[in-house]
């Protein structure tokens, strides 16, 4: 598939990408949190939520850079 015949452009496969990470990230932990029979498995619990709490505050941190880039806006 050559380049031109690619439908999503490369900026939009990257901040696609690490938004779902980071959504994937934060699900993941949350559950870890929430679920008994999982939190038991985590041995820093502390650990764990500050992760969850990252993950969370860098969502939005893809979607403005995305926003900015020349490349994703020029649909």
């Amino acid at each position: 598939m050559s380049r031109s015949d690619r439908r999503f452009d490369t900026a939009e496969v990257v901040v696609h990408a690490v938004f779902a990470a980071l959504v994937l990230v934060a699900v993941v932990t949350a559950a870890f949190l929430y679920v008994d029979s999982l939190s038991v498995l985590v041995g820093r619990r502390s650990a764990l939520a500050s992760v969850h709490l990252w993950a969370g505050l860098l969502i939005p941190v893809p979607l403005a850079a995305g926003l900015v880039s020349r490349r994703f806006r020029a649909d």
